[in-house]
């Protein structure tokens, strides 16, 4: 009995020692070349030490984010996030937005709400908070003809394409109350996600990870996986069965259509505004279609606006980076409100008012 005991102590503790060192594993060894959405939540990102422009370590994007519980949406903003990524100070609020840490105000009858729905240039891929499309519309947009103040919140997430943007109105963004919707679209958001959720998930790898490795061996694949680099610019016809079956809603034409449709239906049960800025130069095949999408839109009540992408090296983060830095985001920022104030649309005033 004494025996028996000894070895059921002894394999508990082997089997803790387990655990513990692949946590341990997991903690130090996740980076942009093994970006495995299911260790996201093990450990938390690096701490702000000092100027995150000279911090040797810094976050990866797979720091920023974790699993969500809806499949359509993926993954998500980690809430309560405070650190270094791309050189930047980066913080998420407990909503799980981009913010400068504060929690989203309650809504009152004197702010008029824009609720942002992009990819990486939404969120300000690069750059400090203040810098960011969202701060930079704020302080542009005037007060609205009723006097209510203009308030933006940052909803972009990097790697989303505009179906993940849809599932994320439904499942937190009209939680928000926004008074205007405000979608931005390039053409690579008719691509994958970042990260891609495969069809099955029979463990939460956050119970164990020992049980998922074995699982994982056994199963010859991990419940995550990374999106094909070579299908986040355009997914055509002849690639579509490279995509995942379930997934194949929410990519090409078909997807950006579905997903349209699915924003405005939400929008309209709420009595609230849509607007899409589109930048169809960013990618040729959407240009050629663009009169089919401008009249779909309208049949939505979706407020289109043509928002030239600016180009400039002196605009981009690097040569290597396409990114906006600091000025391009202004640049950006400057377009999409002479395209607003042109359509009065977002509480923004056209011109003449």
């Amino acid at each position: 009995m004494i025996r028996f005991t000894a070895i059921l102590i002894g394999v508990a503790l082997g089997l803790g020692l387990a655990e513990l060192s692949l946590r341990i594993w997991a903690s130090h060894s996740r980076g942009e070349k093994t970006p495995d959405l299911w260790t996201a939540e093990l450990a938390p990102p690096p701490a702000v030490e000092g100027d995150c422009r000279s911090q040797e370590r810094q976050a990866v994007l797979i720091d920023l984010v974790r699993p969500s519980e809806h499949q359509d949406l993926i993954y998500e903003l980690r809430p309560e996030v405070r650190t270094c990524f791309q050189g930047t100070e980066v913080e998420s609020n407990r909503e799980g937005l981009r913010s400068d840490g504060a929690p989203v105000s309650e809504k009152s009858d004197e702010i008029y709400r824009i609720l942002l729905l992009g990819d990486s240039h939404a969120f300000g891929w690069g750059v400090e908070w203040q810098d960011t499309l969202g701060e930079q519309l704020e302080r542009l947009l005037t007060p609205t003809k009723e006097g209510r103040v203009v308030e933006v919140l940052n909803a972009g997430v990097p790697g989303y394409n505009t179906s993940q943007e849809a599932a994320l109105l439904e499942h937190r963004g009209l939680d928000l109350e926004p008074d205007c919707i405000l979608v931005l679209f390039l053409g690579n958001d008719l691509g994958l996600p970042t990260f891609l959720l495969e069809p099955e998930q029979p463990l939460d790898p956050r119970s164990s990870l020992l049980l998922a490795l074995v699982h994982g061996l056994r199963e010859q694949k991990r419940p995550f996986q990374v999106a094909d680099r070579g299908l986040t610019d355009f997914v055509s016809a002849s690639s579509r069965e490279r995509v995942p079956g379930p997934y194949r809603h929410m990519v090409g034409f078909g997807g950006y259509r579905r997903a349209l449709r699915r924003i405005a239906k939400l929008a309209e049960r709420d009595g609230i505004q849509v607007v899409n800025a589109a930048d169809y130069r960013s990618h040729g095949g959407v240009e050629k279609r663009r009169e089919g999408l401008s009249k779909l839109m309208e049949t939505l009540g979706i407020v289109e606006i043509d928002l030239e992408w600016p180009t400039g090296n002196e605009l981009r983060i690097s040569r290597e980076d396409p990114h906006f830095n600091a000025a391009g985001q202004a640049e950006y920022a400057r377009r999409l409100v002479r395209g607003l104030e042109e359509a009065g649309a977002c509480g923004a005033a056209s011109p003449g008012q």
